[in-house]
């Protein structure tokens, strides 16, 4: 199975969420490096989504001056080769959950969703090659077990505190986060489903990249 290519020429979008709650406008980019800061500079620039709006246009000073401040340099994503890299620009530790997750130069630690990543520090959150291979695994035993892979599309960083996990990728929640969305593997899993026929619900057990 060969990756499916978007026509779209944005490969992921970014929303900003607290509690839960979306806030504030989606980002949309086609550059395959860019940064999320909790700055307010007007200059717009393509390459940098900036939070720093958003959180003081929800809160009275005090709190949208923390929350700010917590976030600072945010974080750069790099979209390399087959990899999404996201690299701690804060001064402060950020939390990655992602399906598909491993340190860049480290010992990588199995099942574990949601991974500190210290001032500096690296983590590649999705695969492309991987993803493929999970999805041409899963689409042997239907339309439930190509469903189960779609959190591999999705990746959340926290930046205040640790989320609390609830079974999966979709239940992780935090005080304040942003959701990154990629298009090519999200569009990819939607055409894969039209196309397939139903199968019996319990040949989904063998599937790959589950969380339940």
């Amino acid at each position: 199975m060969s990756f499916y290519n978007s026509n779209t020429s944005e490969w992921c979008d970014v929303i900003y969420c607290e509690d839960g709650i979306r806030y504030g406008s989606e980002y949309r980019t086609p550059h395959k490096i860019f940064r999320i800061n909790g700055y307010t500079n007007p200059n717009y620039d393509p390459n940098v989504f900036r939070l720093g709006s958003i959180v003081r246009s929800l809160h009275d000073k005090p709190r949208s001056s923390e929350v700010t401040k917590q976030i600072n340099n945010g974080l750069q994503l790099n979209l390399i080769g087959s990899e999404v890299i996201v690299t701690n620009l804060s001064t402060n530790d950020i939390y990655v959950a992602a399906m598909d997750a491993k340190m860049v130069n480290a010992i990588p630690i199995a099942h574990v969703l949601v991974r500190k990543l210290a001032t500096g520090e690296q983590i590649s959150v999705f695969d492309y090659v991987n993803f493929t291979k999970v999805l041409g695994h899963n689409v042997n035993y239907g339309t439930e077990a190509v469903q189960k892979i779609s959190d591999y599309c999705y990746i959340k960083v926290s930046f205040k505190n640790d989320f609390t996990y609830d079974r999966g990728l979709s239940g992780l929640q935090a005080p304040c986060w942003v959701q990154i969305k990629l298009h090519s593997p999200r569009e990819w899993l939607d055409r894969v489903l039209k196309a397939m026929p139903p199968i019996k619900p319990e040949t989904s057990i063998h599937a790959l990249g589950t969380t339940d």
